[in-house]
């Protein structure tokens, strides 16, 4: 019911207290205070007051009952639009009107009045002839039939002594309101029972008056007393108008779509809507809802497969909540296709009657017909009857077979199949044929069935199938189609389908045997006839078989028609008859396949078997096949159970058996000494406990015990009947009663002893011990192989049943002792066994209770120092060794393992070896050794001292280096980088706060370029801290390193951070992967009281982007949501669960939970929904994801994050087949979403970081069939994570008895009780609402420190798959709760179980610490080490304690240089020092004066002079400048430090250059080639200078250089030529072919190539391409491409804006640090001096970095200086853009310039192309 406002509910109160001051006279039993308290918004709509079950009798039956029925609305009602439901347990049958005279069968009720409804006995109609003024004489009153007085049809009537409900309920089945009697008491003859309204709100009216009273009250019908109804009616709003433009004509090919517009003023009420449809032949009218479409649009769909008939009628009703409005009746004619008759089932089911008179308690006459719709007879010995269980599936189909298999149906002849019960199992064919009024013939036409009988009240169906299990014709029926003696009654089908069509049921009198002609086709199916046999095969692979195994018996049958029937007919040795089994075709690979299961074969040595193959005319018969059966007893007349060779130990059974004689004529010795004391008789072989089984369920945990011991455990599902055997050693069975039980187990275990717990239902019978001899032995109470054995917990059942059973002395045959072979010694023993009859025979065993010998490799006590091998060698003298076992220090490894003591930490270690033989003997040994620590001391600097100036250019390196191990070492010098807040430059720091961890940006936006004073605060370990802090954002450090050209992608780099943050707070350093585009974490630390460190090595070539290194310190980060301030709660988290028969069945209400949650986003401050599991019912039913997907869409379109998980239904349940989930619900779906954390296996695990008001919290979910492993990922994903609040994800995790799964209890030992965070775990799976809180002691101080909350949530058992409810979780910040409450936006109604009767159930708070947390990163230090392989020289052989030097020759005056040592001993110890800088000056000495060890391999270092050439060739040494120029015409200028390594350099002119020049350049000089001895890039510019010819330079042309792009194949303009007279010079840091080229309108512009562009035919950019290349502001490239999917970087985004703009460029002044070199130079300075761009900082630009989509509206909405405009934009991944973009997004949006993707998301952090940047500056600057 849709409620009404707050606002309507006190004007209600007020009338209320006036209307009841008025009343209080009449109602003095009344309590004021209650009744004013009464919410009478909630009341029911419509009310039963008054009931009558007990009357004046006619014919000995009640002839007046009556139901008084009250409108408590304030508008007329029309009881036709509803239902009366007559129930009591299992049954609830709608009674509906009986010869109602008022058009439409209208039954008006006015406002606050009430109608009688007078029950009619239609099942004995003894009333029906009686008049409305015999109803008034009983009653003394007037009432006025059809007008306030109504007839129904009561069957039977009401019960006068049993409890019953009477309910009125919507058409859909929804309860409205509910009056309950319960005894004979109550139900006096012509007296009332009498009800109030429910004052609590709920359904169920109140009784108040009855028989049972003292004085108790006559019947009143038609009459009300005022107290029993609410003073305040229901107010109701207008009624929907419903508007329809009838379809007149329908096709039977398509679908019949019919729409409605369905207006309503209450803008509050929920509308819904079905059409009613009826064909010509129904006396009853189906219907089929309607969707929403659009504004008041709506649409329903009737299958084309429902258009059977030529004429359909059909009307559209709507209801509001209040007021249900229908349609006018529409008429459509329906073209039907030419119906082909030989498409109709041959065999098809007419009729049905599920109910009939009673035989003792049980229907006596139920019945099912079967027509033979051929020309044909038919025999039914190839067919049978299937009784289906609709709601489960075919699996659980159960074959019904008659008691005569060979039946003739005659040629449009039936057979009924009666159905034999264990009540009537004595009625004859004339019983039946009595009670219908027939004349059939039991054997010819009538035909027995033995079954407990077909349902009344459910959905059932009725199949008629092959023996070979192919489908001919079904037919269904549901809750409300039965009733007594009334036929059921189907036509064939019409769309060459095989369900029949049900036309008929509660009306027409049953007739079996009998059918009417619209039932059957005007043509029979014509029978071909057939003369071929089916052809049969016998692919059974086994002629020979252990008789322990299982026999498959495989098959392959064919006809050219259809296959009936595949029979296998089999028998054993020991079996007189063949035992005939029906086969089924396996849709695996289209064989027969049938099991023979093990018990059957024991003690066989043969089985018989051949194949029938029937087709309905025809029978093929195949061999019969022998399959020889080994393994039998042996029969030797003495037999010991030990041979020669075994070996034993410990204590053995021996035991000595003879063939046919008595185990006391038996002599058993040992070593000749006979055995007289303690011998015992016993069963000789292993035997097996074996039955058949079926009904078993999924992962109910159903055993076979012994005593407390379980044997095994059977828990995968058996829906027919599967032979189990468990086999049992002979050990088990002893001498007189042996007990084993089957028991049905709960979730748990077999012993689940919980009251509270469910159990499994199964049945069991043929419950045998089988001996290895086939001999079979019975429990004497079960010995009745065929009877069934029911199992379970259900009412009249037992979970576990004993059996018993007596072996029989025949199994007792052999004699026995128990040998303890510790009394004697290892070697060899003689066992024999001897009798007078039989001889002797002697078995030769070897005694082994010795354990393996163990000699490890490694000795007690000793160092071991270099390179050594841990092993051991094992052997054992006897049994043999089965398996070794190492273990290094606790640790697992394998032998050998190869190691050294530079591997292994520096001290003492335990080897252990575990060594056990083959009979179970163990020895292990415990080795303790220990290595030395050979890492050598850190070097420590000599000279230059650290920070050194003034340095010799030929700088002498020295060190003191030294071991513990006073080993000699080698040492070696290399060169390094040390970069930090010192080297400011190449070192640039950023501070901010970021809205994910890490931050989703490489450089975010709104974050501040370091002071001066923040360095000072990093530069040293001083601890001076460089401090940030935040609540709602996270604070985070970035750190920019500009990397030295020399340094290569191999040298380590080592990241070192030293600082501190609160205690308890995660602390990670991250590296950004240009390869990912992602923050790679390095090193994380949960923060103590103490500072603490953070590094990590690197290799440079994995991190470095343009020569830079990106590094970030954060403290944990959450999403950030907006503050709310609501008194009641902060903010709120949705949970939902098990919607899977949404999914398939109600999508309407899937859909209402969802809009509402986005509808009410903002006022219900929903920051989060979590799903549960069960997203669909059927993971291979298509159509159920696509609505689950339709529907979570809403929340990805309205930017509401939510996780998910698969539940057992998303994965075929055990199957656990992920591939469904993973193609609509894998990681793909919210990797982009801004709350998703990480995935486990594609989605199947994941976390999501989820923040709001300063509170963190995780999100851990993992999906159906987790294991250990599954365990291991969580936890190690809560480690990551301690400063969140952790709430877990399962499906299954709480039982309904609230105690824990199986797999709930690993968890919580696990990882709840470990992790501090974890708060609460959610689940659903099971049909209930629990809460289980346990606290939980986390210091161990004996005082809990805080409560997890374990709760379940699942309302699938309620109606329509749960009504729509589900939980909010409502966070009160200010009184540290979460209030939890159960919702349902379908009914707007919240809590499922009622409060009053349930308290806590649905509705409850939590107490929970929601304190805001504030985060902090503290930095005292970072530093960046670059550790390069670049030798500067080493020396070979230093002591301990000594020094080491060498000579870094020629290097750069006034320069500053870094360097490092490296210690390593001959042992593989190696130690690297730190890295020390020095700056040389400007006197020089030789190096050849130095007497240090050098062995140097760093470059020469050039003399400080000037190297010139003309001749277009120059070597150049290191340090040195140099100029060489060529022909006059170039002249290329090199600076000192260019290069770290020796130049040479050549200047070559090309003469054939026509392949360089294809798009009409215009050379002013020759093409040259510049030429170097390595690819590196120059360290500073180097200067060319060309000579060019002014002549050839045309208009308004100018000159300027252009190199040649090697990769793209074009020419490129160098930025920044300065011109002199005819003399160019430009600065450039790489060689390739330049030359001089005319630029200017004259010539065409190597940027606007006339090229056709081959790449971008049928683009949808092709013409925004085409105008910007015209317009010289974008080129393609030399082989004709453009390339339109490249990305595109913020340099060569703003160079495009400035060529199309034509702006004046501001020359290479630049503000930018890093674009002050770049080729872009001068546009990024045009750009910015414009203020079209404004940087990340006021000094970077970040030329080089691709331009994103956010980055680039920012700058199209300045450089168009479009008005900027406010507002939300509708992108699901809003939340993603940056604060300082969403203006200009919204900007560019909302003028159509810029658009979304087809997913609806705008991904604002994505990478641009050149397609879309083209068309966005097209669009936008274009005017």
């Amino acid at each position: 019911m849709v409620k009404k406002s707050f606002k309507r509910w006190i004007s209600g109160a007020t009338v209320a207290g006036m209307m009841f001051s008025m009343l209080m006279p009449m109602a003095a039993q009344a309590d004021e205070t209650q009744i004013s308290a009464v919410d009478y918004s909630k009341l029911p709509k419509l009310m039963i007051t008054e009931l009558v079950p007990d009357t004046a009798n006619i014919s000995s039956s009640d002839a007046y009952e009556f139901i008084e029925v009250y409108n408590n609305t304030n508008k007329t009602l029309d009881f036709k639009d509803y239902n009366l439901v007559y129930r009591y347990p299992g049954t609830s049958t709608v009674w509906g009107a009986y010869q109602n005279g008022n058009p439409n069968g209208s039954m008006k009720i006015p406002a606050q009045s009430s109608i009688v409804l007078w029950v009619m006995n239609t099942d004995k109609g003894i009333n029906l002839n009686l008049q409305a003024s015999d109803f008034n004489q009983n009653f003394h009153t007037n009432l006025q039939e059809n007008v306030n007085l109504f007839r129904v049809d009561g069957g039977g009537g009401m019960h006068n002594s049993s409890p019953r409900d009477l309910v009125i309920q919507e058409k859909d089945g929804t309860d409205i309101s509910v009056a309950s009697y319960q005894n004979d008491d109550q139900t006096k003859p012509e007296k009332g029972i009498f009800y109030r309204f429910p004052a609590d709100g709920t359904k169920n009216m109140v009784m108040y008056g009855s028989g049972a009273d003292t004085n108790a009250a006559a019947a009143t019908p038609g009459t009300i007393d005022p107290t029993q109804v609410p003073p305040v009616p229901l107010y109701f709003s207008d009624p929907p108008v419903i508007g329809h433009t009838p379809v007149a004509q329908a096709d039977q090919k398509n679908d019949l779509i019919l729409q409605a517009q369905i207006a309503n003023t209450e803008q509050n009420e929920t509308v819904s809507a079905s059409v009613y449809y009826q064909l010509a032949s129904q006396t009853s009218y189906e219907s089929v809802p309607m969707t929403v479409t659009g504004s008041n649009q709506y649409q329903a769909v009737i299958s084309k497969d429902k258009l059977t008939e030529s004429q359909l009628n059909y009307y559209i009703q709507a209801n509001d909540g209040f007021s249900t409005v229908r349609s006018n009746v529409y008429n459509v004619n329906v073209t039907l296709d030419q119906s082909d008759y030989s498409k109709v089932p041959p065999l098809m089911v007419t009729e049905v009657v599920p109910d009939s008179t009673n035989v003792g308690s049980a229907d006596g006459y139920e019945f099912i017909e079967v027509y033979n719709n051929t020309d044909q007879p038919v025999n039914f010995k190839d067919y049978k009857v299937v009784y289906r269980y609709t709601d489960s599936g075919p699996d659980a189909d159960v074959p019904w077979p008659a008691d005569k298999e060979d039946m003739i149906i005659p040629s449009k002849g039936t057979l009924v199949f009666w159905i034999i019960n264990n009540q009537n199992g004595n009625s004859t064919a004339a019983d039946f044929n009595a009670n219908y009024g027939t004349n059939l013939v039991e054997g010819t036409n009538l035909v027995r069935v033995h079954s407990d009988g077909m349902a009344n009240a459910s959905n059932r169906g009725l199949v008629i199938a092959t023996n070979t299990g192919v489908e001919i014709s079904t037919a269904y029926y549901i809750n409300g189609d039965s009733k007594a003696n009334k036929g059921i009654l189907y036509k064939y089908p019409t769309d060459g389908g095989k369900t029949m069509i049900k036309y008929s049921s509660t009306v027409a009198a049953a007739t079996p045997g009998s059918v009417d002609q619209v039932q059957v086709p005007p043509q029979t199916v014509k029978v071909t006839p057939d003369t071929l046999k089916p052809t049969l095969n016998d692919l059974t692979k086994e002629s020979t078989l252990d008789q322990a195994l299982d026999l498959e018996i495989i098959g392959e049958a064919k006809d050219e028609t259809s296959l009936k029937t595949v029979a296998l007919y089999y028998k054993t040795e020991k079996q007189s008859q063949y035992n005939k089994r029906y086969l089924k075709e396996s849709f695996a690979d289209t064989l027969y396949h049938y099991m023979v299961y093990s018990p059957e074969l024991i003690g066989n040595s043969y089985m018989d078997y051949y194949f029938t193959a029937s087709d309905g005319t025809n029978e093929t018969v195949t061999q019969t096949k022998r399959v020889q059966i080994q393994g039998g007893s042996d029969h030797s007349s003495l037999r010991l159970n030990v041979k020669d060779g075994d070996v034993v130990s410990q204590t053995k059974a021996l035991k000595g058996t003879g063939e046919g004689v008595s185990p006391d004529s038996l002599k058993l010795a040992i070593d000749g000494n006979e055995l007289t004391q303690s011998t015992y008789h016993a069963v000789e072989h292993d035997a097996f406990f074996a039955f058949e089984v079926m009904g078993v369920n999924y992962y109910f945990k159903n055993g076979i015990t012994q005593g407390q011991e379980i044997l095994s455990i059977f828990q995968d599902p058996i829906n027919s009947y599967k032979t189990l055997s468990i086999p049992l050693k002979a050990e088990r069975l002893k001498e007189g009663s042996n007990a084993f039980q089957i028991r049905a187990g709960s979730k748990a275990s077999p012993f689940d002893d919980r009251l509270e717990e469910n159990k499994d239902n199964f049945e069991v019978k043929n419950v045998r011990l089988v001996f290895a001899d086939g001999t079979v032995v019975y429990d004497a109470k079960y010995s009745d192989p065929n009877k069934v054995i029911k199992i379970g917990d259900s009412s009249g059942l037992s979970p576990v049943i004993d059996f018993n059973f007596v072996i029989p002395s025949t199994q007792l045959a052999s004699k026995a002792y128990d040998w303890n072979t510790t009394s004697v010694s290892d070697g060899n023993h003689q066992v024999t066994v001897s009798n007078t009859s039989g001889g002797t025979i002697t078995s030769n065993v070897l005694v082994d209770n010795t354990a393996p010998v163990v000699q490890p490799s490694i000795e007690e006590g000793k160092m071991y120092r270099g390179s050594f091998t841990i092993d051991a060698t094992v052997t054992d003298a006897l049994a043999g060794v089965d398996k070794v076992e190492a273990l290094l220090d606790d640790q697992p490894v394998t032998l050998p393992m190869a190691t050294s003591s530079a591997q292994l930490p520096g001290g003492a270690h335990v080897f252990n070896v575990k060594a056990t033989d083959k009979v179970g003997n163990v020895k292990e040994v415990t080795v303790h050794f220990e290595v030395p620590n050979e890492a050598p001391d850190m070097p420590v600097l000599i000279t230059p001292s650290q920070g050194a100036s003034n340095v010799d250019p030929n700088a002498s390196l020295s060190v003191k280096v030294s071991d513990p191990m006073n080993d000699d070492l080698k040492v070696t010098f290399n060169q390094g980088f040390k970069y930090d807040a010192s080297t400011q430059g190449t070192f640039t720091g950023y501070r901010g706060a970021a809205d994910t961890e890490p931050p989703k940006q490489e450089k975010p936006a709104s974050e501040a370029a370091m002071t001066p004073e923040d360095y000072s605060k990093i530069s040293n370990v001083d601890g001076n801290y460089l401090t940030d802090d935040a609540v709602e954002k996270f604070p985070y450090q970035r750190f920019e390193v500009a990397l030295d050209p020399a340094i290569q992608s191999t040298d380590e780099v080592v990241i070192d951070w030293k600082g501190k943050s609160l205690e308890g707070r995660k602390v990670s350093l991250y590296a950004w992967s240009p390869s990912k585009l992602e923050w790679v974490a390095l090193k994380t630390v949960i923060a103590g009281s103490e500072d603490f460190e953070l590094k990590a090595n690197v290799q440079a070539g994995d991190y470095a982007n343009n020569a830079k290194i990106q590094v970030m310190v954060q403290d944990e980060i959450a999403i950030t949501q907006n503050q709310a301030a609501d008194t009641d709660y902060d903010f709120s988290f949705v949970w939902m669960s098990d919607t899977q028969y949404y999914s398939k069945s109600y999508p309407y209400i899937y859909q209402k939970m969802v809009k509402w949650i986005a509808d009410h986003k903002e006022d219900n401050k929903i920051k989060y929904v979590i799903h549960t599991g069960d997203i669909v019912d059927n993971a291979d039913q298509e159509y159920q994801w696509i609505e689950a997907d339709k529907d979570m869409k809403v929340l990805e379109t309205a930017g509401i994050p939510y996780g998910v998980l698969a539940g057992n239904h998303d994965v075929g349940h055990q199957d656990n087949d992920y591939s469904y989930y993973d193609k609509w619900f894998g990681d793909w779906r919210f990797k982009d979403q801004p709350t998703y954390g990480e995935s486990y296996d594609n989605n199947r695990g994941h976390y999501d970081l989820v923040s709001s008001n300063g509170n963190d919290f995780i999100m851990v979910y993992m999906g159906w069939g987790y294991g250990d492993k599954e365990i291991d990922w969580i936890n190690e994903v809560l480690k990551k994570y301690p400063n969140r609040k952790a709430i877990l994800n399962f499906h299954e995790f709480m039982l309904v008895s609230n105690n824990r799964a199986p797999m709930a209890e690993k968890v919580f030992e696990r990882v709840i009780k470990p992790n501090k965070n974890v708060i609460a775990a959610l689940s659903g799976h099971y049909h209930d609402a629990e809460l289980k809180v346990d606290p939980i002691d986390d210091n161990n101080d004996g005082i809990p420190d805080r409560n997890v909350y374990q709760m379940l949530a699942d309302y699938q058992g309620a109606p329509e798959g749960g009504l729509g409810y589900m939980r909010l979780m409502q966070f009160d910040l200010a009184h540290g709760k979460i209030n939890m409450k159960t919702y349902s936006p379908h009914l707007d109604d919240y809590n499922y179980y009622d409060p009053s009767e349930y308290p806590g159930k649905d509705e409850f708070s939590l107490d929970l610490n929601l304190d805001a947390v504030t985060k902090r990163v503290a930095t005292d230090y970072i530093g960046v080490n670059v550790y390069t392989n670049k030798t500067i020289g080493s020396v070979a052989t230093v002591k301990s304690g000594e020094n080491a030097s060498v000579t870094w020759p020629n290097l750069a005056q006034n320069t500053t240089y870094q360097w490092y040592a490296v210690a390593e001993d001959a042992y593989g110890g190696l130690r690297q020092s730190d890295i020390w800088r020095f700056t040389t000056g400007t006197s020089t000495t030789d190096p050849s004066d130095s007497d240090s060890g050098s062995g140097s391999s760093s470059p020469s270092t050039p003399v400080d002079t000037k190297v010139t050439s003309t001749d277009g060739k120059l070597t150049l040494p290191l340090g040195s400048t140099g100029e060489v120029s060529y022909e006059n015409a170039v002249t290329v200028t090199i600076p000192a430090d260019a290069s770290m390594k020796e130049l040479k350099l050549t200047i070559e002119k090309l003469n054939e250059t026509k392949d360089l020049l294809k798009n009409n350049e215009v050379l002013a000089s020759p093409i040259y080639e510049l030429l170097k001895n390595f690819t590196e890039n120059f360290n500073k510019p180097v200067t060319l200078t060309f000579t060019f010819d002014p002549a050839s330079l045309k208009g308004g042309q100018k000159a300027a250089v252009f190199y040649f792009d090697e990769a793209n194949k074009l020419w490129v303009q160098v930025e920044g030529g300065k011109v002199n007279g005819n003399r160019i010079s430009v600065e450039v840091n790489h060689f390739t072919k330049y030359a001089v080229m005319a630029v200017g309108s004259a010539v065409v512009d190597p940027t606007t190539p006339a090229v056709t562009l081959n790449d971008i035919k049928g683009h949808w950019a092709e013409s925004n391409i085409l105008e910007l290349v015209k317009a010289g502001s974008i080129n393609g490239y030399e082989d004709g491409t453009f390339k339109p999917e490249n990305r595109i970087t913020r340099a060569e985004f703003v160079s495009i804006i400035v060529k199309y703009l034509k702006l004046n460029e501001q020359g290479s002044s630049n503000k930018f640090a890093d674009a002050a070199n770049h080729w872009a130079k001068n546009a990024i300075a045009t750009a910015a001096a414009q203020g079209i761009i404004t940087g990340y900082t006021d000094t970077t630009f970040g030329p080089d970095d691709f331009i994103t989509r956010e980055q680039m509206a920012e700058i199209m909405v300045r450089a168009a200086h479009l008005d900027k405009m406010a507002g939300n934009t509708s992108f699901t991944d809003n939340a993603a853009i940056s604060d300082w973009a969403q203006v200009a997004v919204a900007t560019l949006t909302s003028k159509g310039f810029m658009n979304g993707y087809e997913d609806g998301t705008l991904k604002p952090q994505g990478l641009t192309t050149r397609a879309e940047a083209s068309t966005l500056i097209l669009r936008v600057l274009k005017k």
